[in-house]
C-alpha cells in the first residue's frame, strides 16, 4: 500500500477531513459547501470530471483521425489507454482533492 502513489493524499484528506468534522462539531458550525453557487458537489465534481475528460480525449482523437473518423479514434484511445487502475487513480485524486479543499475552507 506504501507504494501506491496516493498513499500520502488518502492519509492527508482523511486527517483533514476528520480534523473538519471534529472542530465543526466541537465549535457547533455545521460545514459548508464552499461556493456552492455552481450546484451541489456531487453534482459539480462528476460534471467537472467529465468536461475535463472530454477536454483531453476529444482533441486526441481529432488529431490521430480527423474529424471524420473522431467518434472511432476516441474509442480506439480508451480501449487503448483508459483502464479502471487509471480511471481509479483520477477518481482517488479528486475525491482527496475535494475533501482538503471543502475541510480547508470550513476550518
Amino acid at each position: 500500500m506504501r507504494r501506491w502513489p496516493y498513499t500520502f493524499l488518502v492519509t492527508l484528506s482523511a486527517i483533514i477531513g476528520i480534523l473538519a468534522v471534529v472542530l465543526s462539531q466541537r465549535l457547533g458550525v455545521p460545514l459548508r459547501d464552499p461556493e456552492g453557487f455552481l450546484g451541489p458537489a456531487y453534482v459539480r465534481l462528476p460534471v467537472l470530471a467529465l468536461l475535463f475528460f472530454a477536454l483531453g480525449i476529444v482533441p486526441q482523437g481529432i488529431r490521430r483521425a480527423g474529424f471524420r473518423n473522431t467518434w472511432r479514434s476516441i474509442k480506439e484511445i480508451l480501449r487503448e489507454e483508459w483502464n479502471a487502475l487509471r480511471v481509479l487513480n483520477i477518481m482517488t485524486g479528486l475525491v482527496g482533492f475535494y475533501i482538503c479543499y471543502v475541510s480547508y475552507r470550513n476550518i
